[in-house]
């Protein structure tokens, strides 16, 4: 018998993918609209600029009175422009950017997020960014994997109907080759621990620093010099669940 899955893995491709990803972000929201607010606002960089549900306010001051409570809630836009393959087109973006700015002029917050399986060359990120902030209109560039990363935030050790529907996803996109890591080295700093990090091939920091997954290679930097290159094979989180220190290793394979 096939597994059931959360997401469908049948259809055309880029749009399939698309659906998916906004279903994935739909049981985030069912569970708790604060947790897509945090997932939106880390992707995005800009804080708390992006307000997911309602405000509640109480004894507000309006023109000409004091209502006991205000319920409200922020108008806002999230646009996607998803690429499985090759990168965005500028043109196709212009014209997002136009076809936004024309519709939603009135509207408080209006963004523009490009979903891709590499990181968008800076240079092109910088002018399509210029000509988005022209048109008040906020344009962030991620990757499948900073999605990913991010969801994996929001999800509590205790939440185990999340982490299934995240792992999920996990598996979708990387059955479908979309967790695509990039050709980079990462210089790592050793002084100390040196012998215990060529000793063991182990290098470790603190668990709350940006994953280095994205790197092909690794390198133990001592001297003012790269003494050694490695290639990683796994990551592994641990972590103290309580107070009877009870330790967790979340493993996570190169390329997961």
């Amino acid at each position: 018998m096939s597994k059931v899955n959360y997401f469908q893995r049948y259809s055309a491709r880029e749009n399939h993918i698309t659906n998916n990803s906004l279903l994935m972000l739909r049981h985030v929201y069912n569970i708790s609209p604060l947790k897509l607010n945090n997932v939106l606002s880390e992707l995005s960089d800009i804080g708390d600029k992006i307000s997911i549900g309602p405000l509640f306010e109480q004894q507000k001051r309006e023109s000409a009175s004091i209502p006991d409570a205000h319920i409200c809630q922020n108008q806002f836009n999230i646009f996607i422009e998803t690429k499985t393959g090759g990168e965005l087109e500028k043109i196709q973006l212009n014209n997002h950017i136009k076809s936004i700015a024309d519709n939603y002029k009135g509207w408080k917050n209006n963004i523009l997020f490009g979903l891709t399986t590499q990181p968008m060359q800076q240079d092109f990120k910088d002018v399509i960014t210029k000509i988005a902030k022209e048109n008040r209109i906020i344009f962030i560039s991620i990757t499948f994997r900073q999605l990913l990363k991010s969801l994996r935030n929001v999800c509590e050790v205790y939440e185990n109907n999340l982490e299934e529907i995240i792992n999920d996803y996990r598996d979708f996109l990387k059955e479908e080759g979309l967790l695509q890591t990039s050709n980079y080295l990462t210089a790592f700093p050793v002084g100390d621990t040196y012998k215990e990090n060529l000793e063991y091939k182990l290098y470790f920091e603190p668990a709350d620093r940006n994953s280095k997954c994205q790197s092909n290679y690794i390198g133990f930097y001592r001297n003012k010099q790269i003494e050694y290159i490695f290639e990683p094979s796994t990551v592994v989180i641990g972590t103290y669940l309580f107070d009877d220190e009870i330790f967790n290793l979340e493993s996570e394979e190169k390329g997961i």
